[in-house]
This record gives C-alpha cells, sequence and structure tokens, in this order.
C-alpha cells in the first residue's frame, strides 16, 4: 500500500513540535540573553560579582570612569575597615610624598591584596584602570571626590560601616597633609574627611566590568538585578 506523503509530512510536524515543547524551559531563555545584555540603570541596578552585590555607576558611555563595553561597578558592602595610610610608630609606612597620597598607601596595597585573592576566572573579567599618575593597573579602587559627586544619589543605598561608628567609606583624593576626602553612604555630594591613620573607616571599592566576556544568567528584560557567572 502506498504511503501518504501528506500524512508523513503532518506527522514530522507534530515531532518537531513536541520536542520543541519538551526543551528545558531555561535554554530560550539563555539564548535571549545570550543576545542581549540587560537594560542597567545608573545608581539603581543591582549586579551580582565575584560573591557580591555591586551597583552599576558607569554604564559604557556615561558615569563614572565610562569606558566602552563596560560597566562601573560600586560595592554595595564594606570590604572592611582599615588607615588609609598605616602608622608605625617610626613614622608612616610607605613610600610618599605626603602622607595623604594614595601610591603606596596602606589602601592601595589592601586593595590590591584584595584583588589578587579574586578566583582567577573573575579577576579575568575586570579590566585594570591607570587611576592619577603614578598609580596604574588598579583592578579594584576606591572612588576620587569627583568621581563621588558623579555617581550623585544612590537613594536604597543600605551600605554600613562595619564597626558602626558612620555608614562613610574612604576615598582616594587628599584633603591636607595627612587628612583625606571620605564619602557618606548614598551619596548626593557631602563628604566628611578622617585622619590618614584612622581606621575605622571603611573599604568600598569600584570596578570595571569587562562586557564581552560576561554572560548574564538572570531574565534580560529585568533591570533590578543580574547575576554575572
Amino acid at each position: 500500500m502506498k504511503s501518504n506523503p501528506i500524512k508523513k509530512i503532518l506527522s514530522l510536524a507534530l515531532a518537531i513540535l513536541l520536542a520543541v515543547g519538551a526543551m528545558p524551559a531555561t535554554a530560550s531563555a539563555v539564548a535571549g540573553i545570550q543576545e542581549g545584555t540587560p537594560a542597567f540603570t545608573k545608581n539603581s541596578t543591582g549586579v551580582s560579582f565575584a560573591g557580591r552585590g555591586w551597583y552599576v555607576i558607569g554604564d559604557g558611555t556615561s558615569g563614572v570612569s565610562p569606558l566602552p563595553g563596560h560597566l562601573t561597578l560600586l560595592a554595595k558592602t564594606s570590604f572592611g575597615d582599615i588607615e588609609f595610610r598605616s602608622w608605625t610608630g617610626g613614622g608612616y609606612e610607605g613610600n610618599f610624598t605626603y602622607p595623604s597620597d594614595y601610591k603606596d598607601s596602606t589602601l592601595m596595597n589592601y586593595l590590591a591584596a584584595a584583588a589578587n585573592a579574586l578566583p582567577a576566572s573573575e579577576a579575568a573579567l575586570i579590566t585594570a584602570r591607570d587611576l592619577e599618575a603614578p598609580v596604574s593597573a588598579q583592578k579594584l579602587w576606591p572612588l576620587s571626590l569627583s568621581e563621588y559627586y558623579e555617581i550623585g544619589t544612590i537613594f536604597d543605598d543600605s551600605f554600613k560601616n562595619t564597626n558602626g561608628y558612620g555608614d562613610y567609606f574612604r576615598l582616594r583624593t587628599p584633603y591636607s597633609v595627612n587628612q583625606t576626602c571620605v564619602g557618606v553612604r548614598g551619596g548626593g555630594g557631602y563628604y566628611i574627611h578622617r585622619h590618614v591613620d584612622d581606621p575605622t573607616v571603611s573599604v568600598r571599592p569600584a570596578l570595571l566590568l569587562n562586557l564581552a566576556a560576561v554572560l548574564f544568567t538572570s531574565d534580560a528584560s529585568a533591570k533590578s538585578s543580574a547575576t554575572v557567572g
């Protein structure tokens, strides 16, 4: 008996539809994410990276330290409390012209160690940045005073100083010979200053995340959060 070619075509089409319906729901979601990155809104989008939460404060064309193809991220939580430059008993440590110089400061070396402690797979996603001469190739860095003003206000900022002495964090800009500027939670254009050897100020670094090597595993349409894996 001759087979019906139309029936064969219909059977094949039905099999394909059943196969597509049986595919995991995540398959189409991953395909959508790979086609485009989520929409980022400065100072309100949260990104999870390297086991921490970060605010997007630069989107590649505007904001803090804009670099095409990158996001500038600011840590939501403290990396600990530390002096800007430690006093060793015989004087301030490091090689400097003034104690408030960021070069070879306790803070700079602390963040270099934190960057070196990141897993290689995550460190590879961070683009090192040159700061004011002669500080170069920094993967984690504190905001300058001008960058702090640039972020404006982060209204839902829940940053906490880990020792409970106020919700402020280290900036890298000198205020005087032995004092540096300090930012406060939420920004908004207000800052205070602290002596370089004050150990009660928190570390809140920023970084440049290279989008070219990143897969966003959250829904691409979600503007409130994105997990970088």
